[in-house]
């Protein structure tokens, strides 16, 4: 019964239990305290008359006042269940001291009685929102809090009728039922600490404890125990069981300052966010407080008599609750699910708007009722929901310090404030019941306001709890100092560090500091390439001579960069630099021809290009050694900027090199030539890691010319995957928008790795402020992928459950991480939607280990994204067995992966090879393939292999070549 009841509820499994356990303990306080209303208001009523109740109202701020203080300071040395079970024991012993006062007839001891129950209402409640703060996440809240509110509503109606047969028929007199209320007072001691048991049981802490079975990652099987630290007297701190010992010793530190309603009130004062959530709840109370009053004074004016007036009270408000009980149950979890915590929020301002315009045109007892029944309907429903929900992302610590300040003085003191106002409005200005409501509008209206910046203000304070874990996770380096003095700049060229000597030269280059010409000489022979082709550069940018046979040393370097920059030294400081250059071309050294044609190559202009032969570069190109290998790449290098008919030949025999270096020479001047015959031996080198970045910073200089060869590329399924998958990378590096309406288009048509990639290259462009796309497109990918991780779930859990290999190769791990990938080409396609910086802040505290970000960064997608997704993806993402994807994939996209049979024919649809060990078996061996001539016009030659992959092989002959 009890797992049907949650499942009607939307509750899921794991949290089913403590959800229904707490609201059966909200259920109980509600009783209590609809067993003391009557008699509260009954014996103020007979005793004082309604137009005294401005008065208690006024009373009742005043007293909170020192209730707070206690209440805080004691807060701020106790556990939250010590603190419950200790102040409700307290309340108990209360209502035994009034029952004796009350037998005294005293004229004061009504005042106080209705002061005590208004405050005793308060303190009761906000120590169960604590208590449930403590217990649920924030991805629990929305599903779980509706529920809570509900057990409320419940105990409110169920609290009316005992009261009525307590009296009524048991002929109870009133103020026995003081002592009814403080035996079931104690009874809710023992239940909270049942409550707590049972959560602490399930591995579960209160005072910012985790509660595994629903809060878990979303990225695998993580070990999600955590030491269970009791709540009870004489146990551990649990904030020791998820801090580090130096953020226990200062939270410890901060808790045993002497601290109280001051400390509370600064922290709300430097809180942006707790300071509208104040203000919501002052103007709600300003609010509900005059439209009491105007109910109440029309409900006076139509029943004279006092016994009618009471049937009428009684049948009022508890038809009120069942009306809220419906809502509660009915509309409130779907009108949370779907407006969020805006529309909790919003839902009751607007209703007493409509009340308000009818009290203002037809003031009388119909108005009145709609009013108030609007009112009590949703305050203690929805409203009541959407208050509780915007403490969510406050941190407990800080919870504990100002919720029961919050919702005691600040509640109260708006009712004594609403009660002063009632004063001046009716007893000094004259205003009648009709004139209130244009009172009532101009508070609505304000109210409408704080709401709307509370809500935006609610989803900013997720957002910076997931920016810090940004920040915190992002190590940044630290900055290099900067040299004072000489010494120190020669401590810092002397470094071990190479990153120090690196800046040391920097500032030396673009500094007018006096140039340590002997130490930077000795940096010639540093290990790194990089700090000898610096150390020159500064020696040639600060114009320092007398150098000459170091540097025509450097020319031997074995790094063809160093070599580059001795070049620069030598042939670019005069005015001769034409003949310096002829010199160095007919020099008997090979070394300085090669650095020469290196250098006219990097810094030439067509006349030093006239000074090329190929006589020169055919001799360069013969060399044997080391040296032939330098002066080859060199001669890739000048290739790459002199259209020669000899260039594509040449080119050609270089790129085939048994040199790596030269290879990579000469791809890099094959992207400068521009010559569309270099684009199939380019992308022969995408499959050959050591040469794939340079091969995609080659073709991405061809530019739009070859994005329909691309495309082709990426789409064919005959091509070599290593190939494909590089492509979306050439496309990001274009830095345009046709690139990215390629890459959209063909996003439907490839295969899982080349998705990967492709969504990957559209974050990347995306992010570089390009957004030329189809969003209809991105939003059925974003489907799709939803899709593909639902069913993925139900693999992974299929897998889990049966705890056995069903699938052959493919286990477990495999599937988690297809799993893990899949979530995140979701979120990168969902930046594409909606703000990047957000969703990727959200993927981190998704992926995070703190169980804390995960419920922060669910709440706050839920915030982010419309319904229509969030309503499929939600339920998702608090998954990592795959437990909740067999229910919401069926729902949702008809998926049903029950048996192995179905997992094997689900995955071999997938198209992922990493998961191709699972149904390699099933897969018909691939035909051979003819090659592939593009749309655009371009051949890549490509032969296929018997297996389905293209022979890209260094030894094919080359279109075009001669």
């Amino acid at each position: 019964m009890a797992r049907l009841l949650a499942s009607l509820l939307g509750l899921q499994k794991g949290e089913r239990e403590m959800a229904l356990l707490m609201a059966a303990y909200h259920f109980l306080l509600l009783i209590i305290l609809y067993l003391l209303k009557p008699v509260r208001d009954s014996l103020f009523l007979a005793g004082r008359g309604p137009e005294e109740l401005p008065y208690v109202f006024i009373l009742t701020t005043v007293l909170v006042v020192p209730v707070v203080i206690l209440h805080t300071r004691v807060g701020q040395t106790m556990r939250i269940g010590r603190l419950v079970d200790g102040v409700t024991l307290f309340l108990a012993a209360n209502l035994v001291g009034l029952y004796w006062l009350l037998t005294t007839e005293a004229s004061w001891v009504p005042y106080l009685l209705y002061a005590w129950v208004s405050i005793f209402s308060l303190l009761v409640t906000s120590q169960f929102w604590l208590l449930a703060n403590a217990i649920f996440g924030a991805s629990q809240a929305k599903r779980v809090f509706t529920v809570l509110s509900a057990g409320a509503i419940l105990g409110a109606v169920a609290g009316g009728e005992m009261t009525g047969l307590l009296v009524n028929v048991a002929e109870i007199h009133s103020r026995t039922l003081l002592f009814v209320a403080s035996f079931l007072l104690v009874g809710s001691v023992v239940l909270s600490r049942w409550i707590r048991a049972r959560h602490r049981h399930r591995g579960g802490t209160v005072d910012g404890g985790t509660y595994p079975s629903s809060a878990t990652a979303v990225d695998g099987d993580r070990d999600e125990s955590t030491r269970a630290v009791a709540v009870n007297d004489g146990e551990p701190d649990p904030e020791e069981a998820t801090h580090t010992a130096e953020e226990h010793e200062a939270s410890t530190q901060m808790a045993a300052r002497p601290s109280g309603s001051w400390e509370a009130w600064s922290i709300i004062r430097n809180s942006r966010h707790l300071r509208l959530i104040v203000g919501v709840i002052a103007i709600m109370v300003v609010t509900s407080t005059f439209v009491d009053f105007q109910f109440k004074t029309v409900a006076a004016q139509a029943f004279a008599a006092e016994d009618a007036l009471t049937s009428f009270m009684g049948r009022f408000y508890g038809r009120v609750s069942l009306v809220a009980l419906v809502v509660q149950f009915l509309i409130a979890p779907r009108l949370i699910r779907v407006l969020g915590i805006g529309g909790a929020l919003s839902v009751l301002p607007l209703a007493l708007a409509g009340g308000t315009i009818a009290m203002v045109l037809v003031p009388g007892l119909v108005a009145g009722v709609a009013l108030r029944g609007a009112d009590q309907t949703l305050k203690h429903s929805i409203d009541k929901t959407g208050r509780e929900l915007l403490f969510v992302p406050v941190s407990l610590q800080k919870k504990k310090k100002v919720k029961v300040f919050v919702d005691l003085f600040v509640d109260q003191g708006a009712q004594g404030v609403a009660g002063g106002l009632l004063l001046l409005f009716t007893a000094v200005l004259g205003f009648s019941t009709a004139d209130l409501g244009g009172v009532v509008a101009v508070l609505i209206m304000g109210w409408g306001t704080i709401a709307y910046l509370a809500r935006r203000s609610y989803v900013d304070e997720f957002r910076k709890r997931l920016r810090r874990q940004e920040e915190n996770d992002s190590t940044d380096e630290a900055e290099a100092r900067v040299s004072e003095t000489l010494d120190e700049l020669l401590e810092s060229l002397c470094s071990r560090s190479e990153r120090e000597t690196l800046a040391a030269l920097t500032q030396l280059e673009e500094g007018e500091e006096t140039v340590p010409v002997d130490a930077l000489v000795c940096l010639f022979d540093h290990h790194s390439s990089e700090v000898r082709a610096h150390a020159i550069r500064v020696l040639r940018v600060r114009t320092v001579e007398g150098l000459g046979a170091e540097i025509v040393e450097a020319l031997t370097d074995p790094d063809p960069d160093v070599q580059l920059e001795a070049a620069r030294y030598l042939y670019c400081q005069s005015g001769e630099r034409i003949e310096r250059l002829k010199e160095a071309l007919a020099h008997d050294d090979v070394r300085i021809r090669a650095a020469a044609v290196g250098l006219i190559a990097e810094e030439g202009s067509p006349e030093t290009y006239r000074l090329i032969t190929e006589a020169t570069l055919r001799h360069l190109m013969e060399v044997p050694g080391a040296a032939g290998e330098d002066a080859r790449t060199h001669v890739a290098r000048i290739l790459g900027v002199i259209d020669r008919p000899y260039r594509i030949e040449m080119l050609h025999a270089l790129l085939f090199d048994p040199s790596d270096q030269v290879v990579e020479g000469a791809i890099q001047a094959a992207g400068r030539s521009g010559e569309r015959a270099f684009v199939h031996p380019l992308l022969v080198r995408l499959k050959q890691e050591r040469f794939e970045e340079a091969a995609r910073e080659a073709l991405a200089l061809f530019g739009d010319r070859i994005l329909g060869t691309l495309y082709d590329v990426m789409v064919d399924a005959r091509v070599n995957m290593d190939v494909r998958v590089q492509v979306p990378r050439i496309l990001t590096d274009l830095q345009n928008d046709l690139a990215m309406t390629v890459l959209v288009a063909a996003l439907p048509d490839v295969p899982v790795p080349v998705q990967h990639a492709i969504v990957r290259a559209l974050s990347r462009l995306h992010a570089s402020g390009y957004g030329s796309f189809s969003t209809e497109e991105i939003a059925r990918a974003v489907r799709r992928e939803i899709e593909r991780y639902a069913a993925l779930g139900q693999v992974l859990h299929l897998l889990q459950r049966t705890n056995r290999d069903v699938l052959g190769a493919a286990d477990r791990s495999a599937v988690r991480e297809a799993r893990k990938r899949s979530l995140e080409r979701t979120f990168r396609l969902l930046g594409l939607q909606y703000d990047q910086r957000d969703v990727y802040d959200a993927y981190l505290g998704l992926t995070s280990d703190d169980q804390t970000l995960r419920s922060s960064a669910i709440e706050f997608v839920d915030n982010l994204v419309d319904y229509s997704m969030s309503r499929i993806l939600l339920p998702l993402l608090d998954d990592p067995s795959g437990a909740k994807a067999v229910e919401y994939g069926e729902k949702h996209f008809d998926l049903k992966i029950k048996t192995p049979a179905d997992a094997r024919d689900y995955l071999s649809t997938v198209d992922d090879p990493r998961l191709d060990p699972a149904v390699a078996e099933d897969r018909p061996a691939a035909a051979a393939m003819p090659a592939i001539t593009h749309g655009d016009g371009a051949s890549t030659g490509t032969a296929v292999a018997g297996d389905g992959s293209p022979k890209l092989e260094e030894g094919d002959e080359l279109p075009g070549a001669p």
